[in-house]
């Protein structure tokens, strides 16, 4: 090492001028650099549902169907509905002696492969439109010019609304399949719209599908290939019509949501990183008093930034909502280096302004200080590799490799540029040497030494007090709980998902046992999954049931008998094939709703968290899991069930980001604590040590708690990252208290001596780094304010606690190990 920092004294030039030509090398890719605001890249799609099965002991006979009494004209009569044409005939049921007419000729009716194409690309578009007044002629004929002019750009495709759905009607004991509206797209008239308002109101299987709960919103879904900001301009112009008119207009779907995703990554970038910097220069001026101590090292956290933007790029990492933190991250942390390098350079200057050591000499001297705080910073980011989100583990790389360059810059590009650079000026060093900070130093290490008792006992009441919350903090993998209670669209999306009781429903699917036939048309099946259906419905978080069993009891109740499964099965064979035809147009969530061979139904139901008033949320998500897996007994006995769904994987990630954290957590202590130890050379060195970093995640779980802030696709990765981070402050204060102990200094003026030499620069470097952090409390995404917050709560917690806790605990076990050895050399006496 001596040779390696004598060429750096010798060529300091050189050294400059290559870190300039690597820089040069990477900011070119990092200008490149991609962004990717997709949320649900993370989210755990296509794994395999947990398998349950229904039903107590016992069999259910096979009743058997002939599917040959089932006609062929209903999928006509279907047919005729989506062609805008009246069906003229009627089916007749009779609810103790079903009868189904003969077929009908509609052989000259359009069929599906008629409609053409949709258009693929960004996905699909969800407008949602509010008003009281949406069942007059007027309004519908607005809505209808609105709709017809969106459809005709290139870039949407054909929408489906309950405009396209149809209904049941009864008269007596006939039931007629028909349309929600005969309007084919033209001019409507007070009677269309007086129909389609009765049929909305009628039908209870719409609702919060295609309309809003109490019927005052219609939803339409369209196709597009593109969604920026020029097309969104082009949105709301169509649209504004319906704004001027006084009804409500919102947008969503996946799309909309990644674009506005995208402005908050684009906006926050730049802005976090400005503001870092800013910070990190502010610390340095009132460190240090000096113009250099702010211009080198901000270069220095430019220069690193700049690396691993260019790596990052190299890597095929792109910037996302979990790492788009980085930047910030390796200027903040990068900093803390370019701290202790400072510090011990003006800790050897003379009153008269000169220097016992070189810049690189000083430099060398905290080398292995800054090797090691490297080292388990790195180890902290790196265990996020254990993660299964992808997303977790390409940021630990990232911060990783970030926080390498700026250590390997703060050895190397440091020392080489103070070399070229003027020395400190008196008034600089003296403000050093007797300044507050120093003064606050000497106070410190006179009270921790003199209440050192006092202060464990303080530190055994932070330890109960996160025993009892630390099962307590909720975690939060909503996405739109991310976005301001002040951001519009965060408001419409709210607006929008409580109409329709929610945006993504459950899907419960109930296979039959192997080698059934037509299970699901035999009525006691059926019958045992309309029971479990109306009483999971029971719970106040799901709203809504769309189902084959909900169909086939609605129509029940339309000639006269219960909301419930019939008794005879040619209402269920007559409904079977009327979904079965709307399967083949593409309705998605009818087409799951009964399979082709009838032995297996799905129930789509809808979630809201009815606590919260709110989006379904975790709790909200728990409560209905709960209740659909406690019900499964009410099934048919031997049928097997899948729960699946956007809830279910929202409870998965949120489930697998505990996970991640807690292994993350518990390897990066273990691996810190070994390095410790193994440093030391001593497990109980090892163990004071680590000391400061539990205790900055104790109280950071407090605070947590207060305060009501939940993990998050974001915030749960603090805790191995403020382990790498807090330790770093604990290593520093060992070092220097190990060399003083082989010093031959005693227990307690070694403590004194430590903190008197290690406490300013561990204050300076926390400082820097928790006003860097809490620049993050100015980005836009909820995520990315927590993180913020939580780390400097947690840096700030490592930081006392090296200085309140770990000398306390390390007079502690210096007394004990006083005590044993007098002990056993007794003994051998």
């Amino acid at each position: 090492m001596k040779k390696f920092f004598a060429f750096i004294e010798k060529h300091a030039i050189a050294v400059l001028v290559v870190v300039a030509a690597i820089t040069a090398f990477f900011l070119v890719n990092a200008l490149g650099i991609g962004l990717n605001a997709s949320y649900t890249s993370f989210m755990p799609y296509g794994e395999a549902s947990k398998v349950f099965h229904g039903g107590q002991d016992g069999q259910i006979p096979d009743l058997g169907i002939d599917d040959s009494q089932v006609p062929a004209s209903i999928e006509k009569a279907f047919r005729a509905t989506r062609a805008g044409q009246t069906v003229p005939e009627e089916v007749e049921y009779g609810p103790l002696n079903p009868e189904i007419l003969e077929s009908y000729d509609f052989s000259t009716l359009a069929s599906p492969s008629d409609e053409g194409d949709e258009p693929h690309g960004a996905g699909t578009v969800l407008v949602l439109i509010e008003g009281a007044d949406l069942y007059s002629a007027e309004t519908l004929n607005l809505i209808q010019y609105c709709i017809n002019e969106f459809v005709s750009r290139s870039d949407v495709g054909s929408g489906y609304s309950v405009m396209d759905f149809v209904t049941l009607e009864a008269t007596g004991r006939r039931i007629t399949v028909t349309p929600m509206t005969t309007n084919d797209g033209g001019m409507w008239s007070e009677e269309e719209a007086a129909a389609f308002e009765r049929h909305i109101q009628n039908d209870p299987i719409v609702k919060y599908f295609l309309v809003g709960g109490d019927g005052s919103s219609l939803m339409f879904e369209f196709p597009i290939s593109r969604y920026n900001a020029d097309v969104e301009a082009e949105f709301d112009a169509v649209f504004q019509p319906l704004e001027d008119y006084g009804l409500n207009v919102y947008f969503n779907g996946g799309p909309v949501i990644n674009y506005k995703v995208m402005e908050y990554l684009i906006r926050d970038l730049s802005t976090l990183m400005g503001l870092c910097i800013l910070a990190i220069l502010i610390t340095y001026y009132l460190s240090f008093r000096s113009k250099r101590s702010v211009l080198i090292p901000g270069s220095l956290s430019i220069i690193g930034l700049i690396w691993t933007l260019g790596t990052m790029k190299l890597m095929g990492i792109d910037i996302t909502i979990l790492n788009i933190v980085t930047p910030c991250m390796v200027i903040t942390l990068g900093s803390a280096y370019s701290i202790h390098v400072l510090s011990e350079y003006y800790a050897h200057f003379r009153d008269d302004g000169t220097s016992e050591l070189t810049p690189v000499q000083s430099a060398s001297r905290i080398t292995s200080t800054i090797v090691l705080a490297c080292l388990t910073t790195v180890v902290g980011f790196l265990c996020l590799c254990v993660s299964q989100t992808e997303g977790l583990r390409e940021f630990g790389v990232a911060v990783g490799i970030g926080i390498t360059y700026c250590a390997i810059l703060a050895c190397v590009y440091l020392p080489a540029i103070l070399t070229v650079t003027p020395a400190p000026k008196k008034r600089q060093i003296r403000h050093y040497d007797k300044g507050l900070m120093a003064r606050l130093v000497k106070f410190l290490s006179v009270t921790i030494t003199k209440y050192w008792v006092v202060l464990i006992v303080v530190f055994l009441i932070l330890l109960v007090g996160f025993l009892l919350v630390k099962d307590d903090i909720p975690i939060d993998s909503n996405y739109m709980s991310y976005f301001p209670e002040s951001d519009q669209f965060g408001q419409e999306s709210r607006a929008f998902a409580k109409a329709m009781g929610g945006t993504n429903p459950f899907e419960i699917t109930i296979t039959a046992p192997e080698g059934s036939t037509n299970y699901f048309l035999q009525h006691e099946n059926l019958a045992k999954v309309r029971q479990y259906e109306e009483k999971i419905l029971e719970c106040p978080d799901l709203l809504q049931s769309i189902s084959f069993s909900s169909y086939v009891a609605y129509a029940n109740s339309l000639v006269g008998g219960d909301y419930a499964i019939p008794d005879s099965n040619g209402l269920i064979n007559m409904l079977s094939r009327l979904v079965l035809t709307m399967k083949s147009y593409g309705i998605s969530e009818i087409s799951k709703i009964i399979s082709d061979d009838f032995n297996s139904v799905t129930l789509m139901i809808q979630n809201w968290d009815s606590v919260e008033q709110d989006l379904m949320t975790t709790s909200s998500i728990t409560r209905a899991y709960s209740t659909m897996v406690d019900n499964l007994d009410i099934l048919p006995e031997g049928v097997t069930v899948t729960i699946s769904g956007d809830p279910v994987v929202n409870v998965k990630f949120s489930n697998r980001l505990l996970s991640d954290q807690n292994i993350s957590t518990i390897l990066s202590i273990s691996i810190v604590f070994i390095i410790a130890a193994f440093v030391f050379m001593s497990p109980v060195r090892g163990f004071v040590t680590i000391i400061p970093v539990l205790s900055g995640i104790m109280i950071n779980y407090v605070f947590m708690y207060f305060a009501d802030i939940p993990f998050d696709m974001v915030t749960v990765s603090f805790s191995s990252i403020a382990i790498g981070c807090g330790v770093d402050d604990a290593l520093h204060f060992m070092i220097r208290y190990s060399r003083k102990r082989k010093s031959g200094m005693v227990g307690v003026e070694a403590i004194r001596q430590t903190i008197v030499e290690t406490g300013r620069p561990i204050i300076l470097t926390t400082i820097s780094i928790v006003f860097g952090m809490m620049m993050l409390s100015f980005g836009s995404y909820m995520p990315i304010r927590y993180f913020g917050l939580l780390m400097s709560v947690t840096l700030f917690g490592c930081m006392v606690s090296t200085l309140i806790f770990l000398p306390p605990f390390a007079i502690l076990f210096s007394r004990i190990g006083g005590w044993v050895k007098s002990h056993m050399h007794g003994k051998s006496e």
